[in-house]
């Protein structure tokens, strides 16, 4: 990524932001980085390594462009690095094959982003009580029980509550993709 000037922010908020987007991103790393290499411990070391690069270059980059495909970036370099160290005499994937394998992960995070966004907005659409129910189901991860302790409620309904909240999510977010074009 170019470089940019940033002298605005302080450290908290490039930490922060360095986070957010590294906690999204994170998993579509992994994933590029282990359709390349095989042996789970070596995935674990290559994804720590881009993690250390990505911190040390996030200052200087320009978070004007998007963060997933400067990650991939980095990974590829990553793995490149790797299969140079543990495979000098045998076959690998040739540069034009990882950067293949890179394009279909930015294009899943492509796609993955567009649902996220719709289903921000589905569940800022619905009722108070559907939203919070959700929350704490999905944000906070308690089980229906829990929940209905907290709201005083039976489980039973906490659970029908729930089904019907993810029904109309699933259909709310069918029909903004469709309407943005996403439908795939």
């Amino acid at each position: 990524m170019p470089e940019q000037n940033h002298k605005t922010e302080t450290h908290d908020d490039l930490a922060e932001s360095l986070t957010v987007c590294w906690t999204r991103a994170q998993p579509i790393v992994r994933s590029y980085i282990a359709s390349a290499i095989r042996d789970f411990n070596d995935v674990e070391d290559v994804v720590q390594e881009v993690a250390v690069a990505v911190a040390r270059g996030y200052a200087a980059s320009d978070r004007s462009l998007p963060f997933v495909p400067w990650a991939l970036g980095i990974a590829r370099h990553k793995i490149a690095d790797y299969q140079r160290r543990h495979y000098r005499n045998k076959q690998v994937f040739d540069t034009d094959l990882l950067e293949l394998i890179e394009h279909a992960h930015q294009e899943i995070e492509l796609e993955t982003s567009d649902i996220r966004r719709a289903l921000d907005d589905c569940v800022n659409r619905l009722q108070e009580r559907g939203r919070m129910l959700i929350k704490m189901r999905y944000t906070h991860d308690l089980k229906p029980a829990q929940i209905a302790e907290r709201v005083g409620i039976s489980a039973n309904a906490v659970g029908v509550s729930l089904h019907r909240t993810r029904k109309a999510l699933s259909e709310c977010i069918r029909r903004r993709m469709a309407q943005e074009g996403g439908a795939r």
